[in-house]
């Protein structure tokens, strides 16, 4: 699974695109909205 990264929603999509090159990579892991909060936001449309 993929841990994206709570720093932003660009960073979390270049991370979720360089993982899913990778062999047995099916999805995902999100702890966190890329925008640092628990809670949904508009900033993280784009992901």
């Amino acid at each position: 699974m993929i841990w994206l990264p709570a720093t932003g929603v660009k960073d979390a999509i270049a991370e979720l695109k360089r993982c899913l090159r990778m062999p047995g990579m099916i999805g995902p892991v999100i702890n966190c909205f890329p925008h640092g909060k628990a809670s949904v936001s508009d900033k993280d449309d784009e992901l």
